[in-house]
């Protein structure tokens, strides 16, 4: 899958969540065209490509819901990283739904992307702390940050070691 067509799947990805987005709020009216456009458009793109099957998935008319809209674009997203054999582990869809996946096993994934060579940004953990059991939270935490390249000044690291005591300390509290 080459750059232009990974973009399209951070395209599928925001017209997903701007579906969802809408259709909680109520405010689709006037921008359902550009989604149903857009959609048409990456779904055009990535079958020209070769990274989705022709007739695996149609085109929307102007009339398509935001809800088929929004699993459309997901499941378009997975077919092109099946088709391309990227099995590539979305962070943004992981804490997604991290609400809905047992704490292990959100924690067995998160390890199994630091494992390929990708770095897991700690701002990312922060949103995921509530779905993981402390003991794999602090884990996933070294990792994290071993894995980031830059090393801070001595400073640096005593204040952020306190600073996660002091966050370690008020959520035992």
């Amino acid at each position: 899958m080459d750059a232009s067509n990974r973009s399209l799947l951070n395209v599928l990805a925001e017209i997903a969540r701007l579906c969802d987005h809408l259709e909680a709020t109520g405010a689709a009216k006037d921008v359902r065209e550009t989604l149903v456009s857009r959609f048409n458009q990456a779904l055009s793109a990535l079958v020209a490509s070769g990274d989705v099957e022709g007739g695996m998935f149609h085109a929307f008319t102007a009339d398509a819901s935001l809800g088929q809209i929004s699993v459309d674009a997901r499941l378009l997203a997975a077919a092109a990283r099946q088709e391309s054999g990227s099995s590539e582990l979305d962070l943004n869809s992981l804490v997604e739904l991290a609400p809905f996946v047992r704490g292990e096993d959100l924690a067995k994934l998160l390890h199994a992307y630091i494992e390929s060579g990708r770095v897991l940004p700690t701002s990312m953990l922060s949103g995921l702390a509530p779905f993981l059991r402390s003991e794999d939270l602090t884990e996933l935490l070294r990792r994290s940050m071993d894995e980031q390249k830059e090393e801070l000044p001595v400073d640096d690291k005593r204040a952020a070691a306190e600073r996660l005591l002091r966050l370690h300390s008020e959520h035992l509290d």
